[in-house]
Order: C-alpha cells, then structure tokens, then sequence
C-alpha cells in the first residue's frame, strides 16, 4: 500500500499534472484538426530534399525505438532499479511505463485525427523498424518517441541521483546527447511519414509526464 501510495503521490504532483495539462490540452487539439497547417507544413518542410540515404538512416532510428528494443532496454533498468535502488523505485518505473503504454494505445484507437497520405511515407524497406506492432488507426502519439524520450529521461534522472556533484563538462555532454537523441528520433519518425509532427510532440509529453511518475529522489532520500 505504501509503494500505491508513493506512486499515486508522483502521478498528482504538481509537475504530473502540468505536464499532463499539455498532453491534454495537444490531444484536444489534434482532435479538433487544429495542428493540420504545422503538421502538413514541418512533414513538408522535411521532406522537401529527400535522399535514400536519408532514408535508410531515418529508419535505422526507428528500429532503435522499436519496442523489442526499448523492451529489452526497460528490463534492464527495472532490475538495476530493483537492486541499487530497492522494489519501490523498480515498481514504480514499470508501473509507469505500463500505464503510459495503456494511454498511448488507448489515444491511438479512440482519438480522431487526419490521416497521414501514403504518398508521404519515405521508410526504407530494406530496413526492419521492428517486428512488434499492434495494428491502430491513428498514429498519435508516437510510441517510436515516447519510449525513446521515456528512456533516456529516465536514463538522465538516475545518472543526475547517482553524480549529484556540480554539473560538469562529461554531465553536460551526457544529457546533451540524450535530447539530440530524443530530437533525432522525433525527426526522423516525421522524415519516413509514420508521425506529424504533433504525433512527436504528444509521445515527448507523455514521456515527460511518466517519468515524473517514478518517484527516484523522494524514495532514496527518505
């Protein structure tokens, strides 16, 4: 009941709900057909010189998001949180990456939104992007971007816990190239014509949302 407790405590947090206030309020939005300029606009902007090279590379990236990877990824944090940080910490990461998987689904198949054209899909064929897939009909938000993003801020919340000392040239490097990472995967999954733009930017706030789900500092500093 405690690890129920600590959990639902860092869902209502005032930073949760912020976060979850933008993803709400994107969701609305994209319903409304409100983000079809941005998105027509920057999917065009992007591919307006077009490569194979480009195009292989950009899927490349998607299979760095899939979720065989990101899967293998997240059971290798669960246990190191299990066992350099305790049960409450591991719970909790899995916890949130479960309820925000559940959402990402659950937006995919219930939210309307404008397709995206088949004309404008660019992924290299040759190239896998994954082999899990659970068929939706519409693509907000990117589970691509969301594990991605939900992994390296989490990545960065426990690297940030275990070097507390001032910021130094290595940690700024370090999270620097985590959120180019992050902007690559965003990018890139626009570039090959699986997500518009406000597919991307609704997988980062969901991302950003959970991971202020797992409590890290509070349960390790009690």
């Amino acid at each position: 009941m405690n690890r129920a407790r600590l959990f639902c405590k860092a869902l209502k947090s005032p930073a949760s709900l912020f976060v979850l206030s933008l993803f709400g309020v994107l969701s609305v939005m994209v319903a409304g057909n409100l983000w079809r300029g941005p998105d027509i606009f920057i999917t065009g902007f992007l591919q307006s010189r077009p490569s194979e090279s480009l195009d292989c590379a950009a899927t490349s990236l998607s299979w760095i998001g899939s979720a065989e990877l990101t899967g293998a990824v997240s059971v290798f944090i669960f246990f190191f949180l299990w066992k350099r940080l305790g049960p409450d910490t591991a719970l909790a990461f899995g916890g949130a990456l479960g309820l925000a998987t559940a959402a990402e689904i659950a937006f995919k198949v219930f939210l309307p939104q404008m397709p995206i054209p088949d004309s404008l899909h660019r992924a290299c064929g040759d190239l896998p992007q994954g082999f899990i897939h659970v068929p939706t009909p519409n693509s907000f938000p990117s589970g691509h971007t969301f594990r991605t993003t939900f992994l390296l801020f989490m990545i960065i919340r426990i690297y940030s816990f275990f070097y507390r000392s001032p910021i130094t040239d290595h940690r700024s490097l370090f999270f620097s190239l985590c959120l180019l990472f992050v902007l690559l995967m965003a990018v890139s999954r626009v570039y090959i014509g699986d997500h518009w733009l406000s597919d991307v930017l609704g997988g980062i706030l969901l991302a950003w949302a959970a991971v202020l789900w797992v409590p890290v500092e509070k349960r390790l500093l009690r």
